[in-house]
């Protein structure tokens, strides 16, 4: 990864419409969309849509959520993406605007959702530091591991111990294997031993109890 992330800059228009999960497995030089092939091509669309979808790109980049929301509601798709892929969420995330994100996402926008860079609406959000909007994607269920450069790359970094902090990664591991409760109880914290009591083990670098039938393993 470079020194900095391509800027999600352009004013294209076209109108996919696909909700695909998929991610990217380019590093960013690609520019074919990992999306499924727009039902229509932008030199079909009359002037009018071509304009009132850059508008709708323009929206999502200044913030101006009830004038976006309108036409969402209306039925413009939440998905909607420009010629290099860029969602409307996308551009939201990118430019720091939370609510405007809120609102995408509660229409129904693809969080996961990456541009023909393979860049990812989280990845953008970590990289530029706007840590409300990478908190509303975190909530939301956004992969924090996908795309190119992801949220976790970009988050070590710039040095985002905040934002390591939410993923649960600021001591290298994943907070997941921190605490677990499967049949028995354990957790581990900490530099020291592991300790079992029962049928529980406790491994790893931390203090680990386990109780019952199970394993702690501590970060």
């Amino acid at each position: 990864m470079s020194e900095s992330m391509q800027s999600p800059m352009s004013n294209g228009t076209s109108t996919s419409t696909s909700t695909s999960n998929g991610t990217s497995t380019s590093n960013g030089t690609s520019t074919t969309s990992t999306a499924a092939p727009n039902n229509s091509t932008s030199p079909l669309l009359p002037p009018e849509a071509l304009s009132l979808a850059a508008r709708l790109f323009d929206y999502a980049r200044s913030g101006s959520t009830p004038e976006l929301a309108q036409y969402v509601t209306a039925g413009i798709p939440a998905n909607l993406t420009n010629s290099t892929g860029d969602t409307l969420l996308m551009l939201a995330c990118y430019h720091g605007h939370a609510s405007t994100a809120t609102a995408l996402l509660d229409a129904g926008a693809d969080p996961n959702r990456v541009n023909d860079r393979g860049q990812s609406p989280m990845a953008g959000a970590v990289f530029k530091g706007y840590g409300e909007v990478v908190k509303v994607l975190y909530e939301r269920g956004a992969d924090i591991r996908g795309g190119h450069p992801n949220a976790v790359d970009c988050a070590r970094m710039f040095k985002r111990d905040e934002v390591l902090g939410l993923f649960g990664l600021l001591g290298g591991e994943e907070r997941g294997a921190d605490v677990w409760n499967d049949n028995g109880n354990g957790n581990g914290n900490g530099n020291g031993n592991g300790n079992g009591n029962g049928n529980g083990n406790g491994n790893g670098n931390g203090n680990g109890n386990g109780n019952g039938n199970g394993q702690a393993h501590g970060a």
